[in-house]
């Protein structure tokens, strides 16, 4: 990580603080073969309820601030392959599934900030730079969608440990 970025970690989660009514908010900053790909910030009001195993029976934001730019295309494709990791998925889910994220997703760049919203009711709703950008009202498919960051045996476990702490 660059000496800027660690100057402006702080003034980002202020920022996404203040975006939110939030109380408490977790950071860790996604890099991938030494790419900054984005800060991502789980956002609850019960410090309690930041545990693996009680995160859904509560509502909560992940928000994520690129630090490069992904088209709408690239991050659908993505997120389906990420989820394919943890779950077992048929062809006819995996194209539904890839088709919702493909219709909410916006194409981001540099900066931009998309939040996902969970309501403990099991919906998500996506925002994109303070935009709503779209809906996931299957229960099952919003939990497994956020579960590309939040699942206990994601593959990136420094993200899960900074996320959860």
């Amino acid at each position: 990580m660059q000496f800027y970025q660690l100057l402006l970690q702080p003034i980002l989660k202020l920022i996404i603080l203040l975006k939110t009514t939030y109380k408490y908010c977790n950071h860790h900053n996604f890099t991938y073969f030494l790419l900054d790909v984005y800060d991502i910030y789980l956002c609850i009001n019960n410090k309690d309820a930041l545990k693996k195993d009680r995160i859904y029976h509560n509502n909560f934001s992940i928000f994520i601030q690129y630090n490069m730019n992904f088209d709408k295309k690239e991050l659908s494709k993505s997120s389906i392959k990420e989820i394919n990791r943890y779950y077992n998925i048929t062809n006819l889910e995996q194209n539904k599934y890839y088709q919702k994220l493909f219709d909410i997703f916006p194409n981001v760049k540099k900066n931009d900030i998309i939040e996902a919203k969970y309501n403990k009711n099991g919906t998500a709703t996506l925002y994109h730079n303070d935009n709503i950008s779209g809906r996931i009202d299957d229960k099952k498919f919003s939990k497994i969608f956020l579960n590309i960051w939040l699942h206990p045996n994601n593959k990136y476990q420094k993200m899960i440990k900074d996320l959860f702490k």
